[in-house]
């Protein structure tokens, strides 16, 4: 089924969203959390062929393939596939375009990762330079949300929820970052023998913009929390002195 969308996004013939959506999904819930099961679709080439999906589909569908992809990283049977991985045609002849033919899982995660800070409505320059120093990677929705907070009252007029959260749960930009993460951290030292192997992941050049976005990705997380700590400090004035140098030095860090 997985080579059917492939052939016909290649072709592009019109395929739902829905339905790529549904089908993922199936792989997720039925095949990623069963280990033979598992192994056997990573042994067919599932991850290229995920990553293949993910360069000619929309955010929507991209985002539950990508956390597909996150999973089966965690497990650590993933790591030769993804740093071997090169787009292929179909990804430069896509519309919209993620990526050109020839590119690598890291210019995947950085093209990704772009275009979530666009659909976000944050500042960046044509470098991906951050513009915006005070809230380099919140959105616009969640500016406006604590602007609606009333200050004097301690008062929000939204629902009770974390919106740092809420940004990240449905986000492609969270899934780049535990990607880029696993590879870099978490899952080093098989990424260091698989490269010896292929040579095709440390030393690929990237462009300065990748470079530069990726830089920023790899602090996704102390990002996202320090707005977490801007919304308590916004949301919960009436603290006492003890809690607000906490949660001060809390957003020192984050700077």
């Amino acid at each position: 089924m997985v080579d059917v969308v492939l052939y016909s996004l290649d072709k592009h013939f019109i395929v739902s969203d829905r339905w790529l959506v549904s089908l993922l999904n199936f792989i997720w819930e039925a095949i990623i959390w069963n280990p033979a099961y598992r192994e056997r679709f990573v042994g067919n080439d599932g991850i290229y062929k995920l990553l293949d999906i993910i360069t000619m589909t929309r955010p929507a569908v991209q985002c539950i393939a990508l956390a597909v992809v996150c999973d089966i990283a965690r497990a650590g049977d993933a790591v030769g596939q993804l740093v071997s991985w090169r787009a292929n045609l179909g990804a430069s002849n896509a519309n919209p375009n993620v990526v050109q033919r020839g590119a690598t899982i890291a210019s995947l995660l950085a093209s990704v990762f772009r275009e979530g800070c666009r659909s976000l409505g944050v500042k960046l320059d044509g470098n991906g330079v951050i513009q915006e120093l005070n809230h380099p990677i919140m959105s616009e929705d969640v500016r406006n949300e604590l602007e609606n907070t009333d200050e004097y009252y301690a008062v929000n007029h939204s629902p009770l929820l974390c919106f740092g959260a809420e940004d990240m749960a449905g986000s492609c930009m969270s899934k780049a970052f535990a990607i880029l993460h696993m590879l870099s951290e978490d899952l080093n030292d098989r990424v260091e023998l698989a490269d010896e192997a292929y040579n095709l992941y440390k030393n690929i050049n990237l462009t300065l913009e990748d470079e530069v976005i990726l830089v920023l990705c790899s602090h996704y997380l102390t990002l996202k929390l320090n707005e977490v700590w801007m919304e308590t400090k916004v949301q919960c004035v009436k603290m006492f002195e003890p809690d607000c140098v906490v949660v001060d030095d809390f957003l020192n860090v984050g700077k």
